[in-house]
């Protein structure tokens, strides 16, 4: 159980609810938001800017959590399976000149090699290498803060982030979609476990439905 836990894309940088972890290589990506004509930057987006938490795999296969920054909302999604994420920001309420990045840094002393060419970002740790892209189209600020190697964007269009993934939008979307059902499915069970309604032993529909939604193929 902590050997399954202690691998692949989780959400435990408790000083950030917009950042996925890669563990045991310790890589951290990051959605931060910018907002050139005011000097604004916030890569550490705490509880406080928290409006509502969505669904959230225990795993980190899905997770989902919208967030208010200076009167603009923003709704994060995240779809992950072994090597592969896929993240959606979408805007909900955004003013003008505002921008989003999508940061790669090390975290936590892991010791990664971070390198950026255009519009990749390459991490490679030990055993592993991480590619980080997106299918939508960067947009850098004339004021651009950032800490880490990082993409751009503008922040009144929905952006897609996706790491060692060639999906675009249109796959990307029934990804997430399938992700959620699964971690429904994983709930009602767990549920009807608890209340001693589903023997544990016996493969079950929504057993079947969880494990196939979240294969990130397809």
């Amino acid at each position: 159980m902590h050997e399954k836990i202690g691998k692949g894309w989780k959400t435990w940088d408790i000083c950030s609810v917009t950042s996925f972890v890669f563990l045991p290589s310790r890589v951290e990506l990051s959605v931060s938001f910018i907002i050139p004509s005011i000097s604004y930057y916030c890569r550490d987006l705490a509880w406080n800017e928290v409006k509502e938490f969505g669904e959230h795999a225990l795993g980190g296969g899905f997770t989902d959590v919208t967030v208010t920054i200076l009167g603009n909302e923003f709704r994060v999604l995240s779809a992950s399976a072994d090597l592969e994420l896929v993240v959606k920001i979408l805007p909900l309420k955004v003013g003008p000149g505002v921008f989003l990045a999508g940061e790669v840094s090390p975290v936590w002393g892991g010791e990664v090699e971070i390198s950026q060419t255009q519009e990749t970002i390459r991490a490679r740790a030990r055993d592993n290498e991480l590619v980080v892209d997106s299918p939508s189209s960067p947009q850098y600020p004339g004021w651009d803060p950032c800490r880490g190697f990082h993409l751009d964007f503008p922040g009144d269009r929905s952006t897609y982030l996706r790491v060692n993934s060639t999906k675009g939008p249109s796959e990307i979307d029934p990804v997430l979609a399938r992700a959620e059902s699964a971690w429904l499915a994983d709930t009602i069970q767990a549920d009807r476990r608890r209340d001693g309604s589903l023997n544990s032993d016996t493969p079950s529909d929504h057993t079947r439905a969880s494990n196939s939604g979240a294969d990130m193929v397809g």
